[in-house]
């Protein structure tokens, strides 16, 4: 009753296996519980480059996420060799085709 009365989830690895429908199925799963679940968009699905895990996020298919109203922004960018290698994809603001 005076325990957890929300959470802010981070679903990159569901993501990185499932893609949009692995968000989409923690978000309709998690519905109707007795505390609030809030997440976080991924930003970068893979993380790297180097991990084959599945699935891809291109910007496309997180734009259609942030309307929902349990989707409160872009989680942590995990992609820190694309940005240190100045990679354009990830130093643009989202929906802009101009460097950030």
């Amino acid at each position: 009753m005076h325990g957890t009365t929300a959470i802010v989830s981070d679903p990159h690895e569901i993501a990185n296996v499932m893609g949009l429908e692995g968000i989409r199925f923690l978000l309709k799963e998690s519905e109707g519980l007795p505390f609030d679940i809030f997440f976080m968009a991924p930003s970068c699905v893979p993380a790297t480059p180097l991990e084959t895990s599945g699935a891809s996020l291109e910007q496309e298919e997180l734009l259609c996420l942030r309307d929902d109203p349990r989707i409160l922004g872009l989680a942590e960018m995990m992609n820190y060799p694309g940005v240190l290698d100045g990679m354009r994809k990830f130093l643009q603001s989202c929906g802009s085709s101009e460097p950030a």
